[in-house]
């Protein structure tokens, strides 16, 4: 699954203002001792995935410089993250049986021109590498992860001052055969999922991938029932969960009770209060996540406004078009769609009286633009530029 969004607190540290104390000399200043340094460990176990992946990292607390603006990189999740990597810790992980693992750290890029991605560590999830006659030492860097089963996480920087464990239970929880993809009419259906629990399961994990971001909730029921009406709460000005033209995914997944809750709980930006946290020595998460259901989805939705369909062009080479009406407000028309030319993309726009502006997507999130087009729309028909570099505007017609 992807990275959890990091949930670090920065400690504040605050100097005494001279002006507040009498008497006050500039070369006679107490400063409080350091402390040792707090880790902040992320780590989900997922018997499906191929590999553990586990972040290490520093609590934010102004010691080193950080880019709160830098575009995140999955490749690299701490760094890019706006985190402080710990690098050169020995990560292990242990099973109830005796078995452990040692994690490969991803400091070293794998190829050429790859980025360098720090406080990233490895476990592949499957049976150890057998010793053979030209490697009879093998290293322990693999671990079967199995349902029902408990383990054991410890970290330790390279000094050794500092240590962080935890241990988790894999839910037992049986994973359903995979979902074929269907056609979703955001303004007519409502998805039903059903599931089976199982031991060691503290709730279910439901998420919807939105071009806006995640929707996520948790249930204690084995069923859910999702209205195409749905708002997404957790995004800005709470757009609807389910938009015509993408393809998005709605998955169910049973987690432990580390991962309830830390996911449940919230945390001071400044002091880390309020964050349930199980691990021993750091904070963070250790948890486990057991995908049950995954459905994808083709949304649409029922076309009734006039500038709602499909759009084709005679201009040799041009995009196919298809657009529905997101929602309205003061006088602006909210825009969703795709674009289809030898793949599929993401469409978004807006359109005030006549006026039109359409964004292609890289892919399917709103925050990954490719390319914008202003143009105009009018009875049945879109013009835009900018479609081919350097040409007049395209019209599109409505088919």
């Amino acid at each position: 699954m992807p990275r959890p969004a990091p949930r670090r607190a920065a400690p504040a540290v605050l100097a005494a203002l001279c002006l507040a104390i009498p008497a006050c000399q500039f070369d006679k200043v107490a400063v409080a001792a350091p402390r040792r340094e707090q880790l902040v460990v992320h780590a989900v176990l997922n018997p499906r995935a191929g590999e553990v992946v586990i972040l290490v990292e520093r609590l934010l607390s102004g010691r080193v410089p950080v880019d709160r603006k830098a575009p995140f990189d999955p490749g690299d999740p701490v760094a890019s993250g706006a985190g402080d990597p710990v690098t050169g810790a020995t990560v292990v992980l242990y099973a109830e049986s005796g078995d452990s693992a040692y994690a490969l750290e991803n400091a070293t890029p794998p190829v050429a021109g790859a980025v360098r991605a720090d406080g990233v560590y490895h476990i592949g999830n499957g049976p150890e590498v057998q010793p053979t006659l030209s490697n009879p030492n093998p290293p322990d860097i693999r671990i079967p992860i199995g349902r029902g089963a408990r383990y054991r996480l410890r970290v330790t920087t390279a000094d050794g001052f500092t240590t962080v464990t935890g241990v988790t239970t894999v839910p037992d929880a049986l994973p359903a055969n995979p979902d074929p993809a269907i056609v979703f009419n955001r303004d007519q259906d409502t998805l039903a999922l059903q599931w089976t629990g199982g031991p060691a399961t503290r709730r279910y994990a439901v998420r919807v991938d939105t071009p806006y971001g995640l929707f996520f909730l948790f249930t204690d029921s084995t069923s859910v029932h999702l209205r195409g009406t749905l708002q997404n709460l957790f995004a800005e000005g709470f757009p609807r969960a389910f938009q015509p033209g993408f393809d998005e995914t709605v998955s169910v997944a049973a987690v432990d009770g580390n991962f309830f809750d830390y996911y449940r709980s919230r945390n001071s930006p400044f002091t880390g209060s309020g964050l349930i946290n199980h691990l021993t020595g750091g904070i963070g998460l250790f948890g486990s996540y057991v995908p049950l259901r995954t459905r994808p989805l083709a949304v649409t939705g029922t076309r009734t406004q006039p500038v709602e369909g499909r759009y084709t062009s005679t201009a040799p080479g041009a995009p196919v078009l298809d657009i529905w009406v997101e929602s309205r407000d003061g006088g602006v028309t909210r825009l969703t769609g795709k674009v289809t030319l030898q793949g599929t993309r993401g469409l978004l726009g807006r359109l005030a009286g006549s006026r039109l502006s359409l964004v292609v997507l890289s892919g399917w999130s709103a925050t990954d633009t490719a390319s914008v087009h202003p143009g105009t729309f009018a009875g049945d028909s879109i013009v835009l530029s900018g479609v081919f570099q350097g040409q007049p505007p395209t019209v599109f017609h409505k088919t």
